[in-house]
Parts: C-alpha cells; structure tokens; sequence
C-alpha cells in the first residue's frame, strides 16, 4: 500500500512490503520500480479507464436492466467481468450468462431459481445470510431466473466472473455509445 496516512491514521511500512521478498523490503529502488509509472502519470487517464453502467438489453419496460459495470481489458486482457441487475418490485425474468459467477445481493428481496435472496439490513454475530450465491457454469448458461418478491423495493444483485468468461462484454469507453 503506497500511503503514509489513511483517514489521518499512518499505515505500517509493512502494508507496504507485506507481497515482496523480504530481501527487498528496504531496497527502496525495488519498491519504486514496482509501480507502473507510465500509467499512473497518463494525461487521458478518465478516458482510458473511466466505466460507466452499460445495459445489456433495452429491457426495462419488462421491469429490469442488465447492466455491465465492470468491462474491457486490462492491458489486452478480460481479468473479470461484472454486471448488475435491478428487477422492479413483483418482476421475473430469466438471465442467461456465459459461465460460472459469485453473486451478491446489495438490495432487497427475491428468489434466484429456488434459493432465497435477502440484503440483510443488520448481522449479528454468528448469524447467517442469504445474500451471497455461487452460480455454476451449466447453471448460468442454462438460464436463472430472477424474482422480486418485495411489493415496495427493487432487487438488485451484483453477478462477478473470472478471466475470459465474457469475450463480448463491451470495451472501455462503450457508456459512450448508450442509445437507451
């Protein structure tokens, strides 16, 4: 971590050194050339990195949007992939997607197939929660369907997939070209 202060609070020179060879903890050259100086100091750095929510479908008159918030590559390469999807208060719909995802409930509640879906509002300790899901490949590719089950509330979930699962995901800058 390449802070002194966070919130006022110094951060230990361990947080630092903490994922390089111990040989190489003082060696303050190392340290510096483990930055990539030429991205960090790019003039167009909003245009070349800056994600905007791009739909996936115009869908919202079904009472849903698909969106893409995490897309391109990183030098050439799809590390990961995301995409958030918002269903209105009594919706259904089915998603299909390209292989396996972690899923994360940020709001409301719902079904995803047979599985509940809850945001908790509060956690207590040692209490369980609905909010977290693993969709397997054959699962995500066969379809899920996604229900709100809330009369006053959307249902917004937040699916996540590992490298190379979305080849068509759109490429840096496509918010741009949003026509809906």
């Amino acid at each position: 971590m390449y802070q002194s202060l966070v919130e006022g609070r110094e951060v230990p020179w361990a947080l630092l050194v903490k994922d390089m060879p111990k040989s190489k903890h003082r060696d303050l050259d190392f340290i510096v050339d483990q930055l990539d100086w030429e991205a960090n100091v790019d003039p167009d750095f909003k245009e070349n990195h800056y994600l905007e929510p791009v739909p996936v479908a115009d869908t919202q008159q079904d009472g849903y949007v698909d969106r893409w918030i995490v897309y391109g590559k990183v030098n050439g390469q799809q590390y990961f992939s995301a995409k958030e999807l918002t269903l209105d208060p009594g919706v259904k719909c089915t998603i299909k997607d390209k292989g396996a995802y972690g899923l994360i409930t940020v709001q409301g509640k719902g079904r995803m197939n047979k599985l509940t879906l809850d945001c908790p509002k509060l956690i207590r300790f040692h209490e369980l929660t609905e909010d977290e899901v693993f969709c397997t490949e054959a699962a995500a590719s066969a379809g899920v369907i996604f229900e709100n089950t809330s009369e006053v509330e959307p249902l917004v979930v937040l699916r996540y997939f590992g490298p190379d699962v979305n080849p068509d995901a759109p490429e840096m800058g496509s918010y741009r070209k949003n026509t809906f």
